[in-house]
């Protein structure tokens, strides 16, 4: 993976069987100006999404604008027939490989299920990873590896304080403050763990 590249990929729901090439610069990533991507209408459309979602979770946003998106340089944006972006998931390539950075749907049944089968078959793969909690916890519980905690400062090469249950820990996450997170997926060089609740 080149983190140097800002890659794009528009799918619509019957290509998210396999997302083998999440991990490569190729197809059917196109290599897009970030400045042309944050100008195009379609940066509004995943911006109301990012924020429609993460607001009634939390009422701080760690992307409170779409220009703060351009730190991810990997989308992966799901249309319907009619090219409508109906979820999104997007990524910034790290040491550790992939790591997912935010998700979200429209919020409609089609939406949410391609949501679904994107982060289950994105995060099972060698090389991708996320730190999840609420709804996307629940999504990814058991269809994708947990990482020990205790890895996941080293992953992150940021400082968190591993809770009680042995499987989640808590971080300051930038622009937001503590937050408790479960770390899942295949980060590179690491073997995954699952761990039984």
């Amino acid at each position: 993976m080149n983190a140097a590249l800002f890659l794009v990929a528009r799918v619509e729901t019957g290509g998210l069987d396999s997302l083998g090439w999440l991990l490569k610069d190729e197809g059917p990533y196109a290599q897009i100006d970030p400045l042309d991507f944050l100008e195009g209408d379609e940066i509004r459309d995943i911006h109301r999404l990012y924020r429609d979602t993460y607001s009634r979770f939390d009422a701080v946003l760690n992307a409170p604008t779409p220009d703060a998106l351009l730190e991810f340089n990997r989308w992966l944006v799901i249309v319907d027939a009619e090219h409508e972006v109906i979820a999104f998931l997007c990524f910034k390539t790290t040491a550790g490989g992939l790591k997912l950075g935010l998700a979200a749907t429209d919020g409609s049944a089609v939406g949410r299920e391609a949501l679904k089968r994107a982060l289950c078959s994105g995060l099972a793969l060698p090389g991708a990873y996320a730190e999840v909690s609420g709804g996307a916890e629940r999504i990814v519980a058991c269809s994708v590896p947990e990482v020990d905690p205790a890895m996941a400062e080293r992953i992150l090469g940021k400082p968190v304080v591993v809770c009680d249950d042995g499987r989640h820990y808590r971080r300051e996450v930038t622009n937001v403050g503590p937050r408790q997170k479960l770390l899942v997926g295949q980060p590179l060089s690491l073997e995954p763990t699952i761990v039984q609740a």
